[in-house]
């Protein structure tokens, strides 16, 4: 559970270093809008779409050795990760519904909208 919270911590500060670089120096967007969160919501939906479709998983989990896997432990599609992404930003909404993780079966809202599970990859 600490590995996926790190995996996760490390894609998001990379992906809002990035857009924060991108939204002072090329948009000039002021940050505190309702306009400006929009953006980050697609660019943050895009980014990880790009890594998920090029690297078959994010930096995140590529660091931290992780693999999404479906329920039967078998390779997902790229629908899953579109479910996925969705269910982290409604977290990121509601970020209280990151605490679903802690539930008895240790799968995050992510994982039950995209009935897939996150499993230390051994190689």
């Amino acid at each position: 559970m600490i590995k996926r919270l790190l995996a996760f911590v490390t894609d998001y500060c990379l992906i809002s270093l990035l857009f924060g670089i991108l939204e002072f120096y090329v948009f000039d967007l002021n940050a505190l809008t309702i306009q400006s969160i929009g953006y980050f919501y697609v660019f943050f939906f895009f980014t990880m779409m790009g890594q998920y479709i090029l690297l078959k998983r994010t930096l995140g989990e590529k660091i931290f050795k992780l693999q999404v896997q479906g329920k039967e432990g078998e390779n997902v599609e790229v629908s899953t990760y579109v479910y996925r992404l969705f269910g982290t930003l409604i977290c990121l909404t509601v970020p209280i519904l990151f605490l679903i993780v802690v539930f008895p079966k240790r799968r995050s809202l992510s994982d039950r909208m995209s009935s897939s599970n996150v499993k230390t990859r051994i190689v």
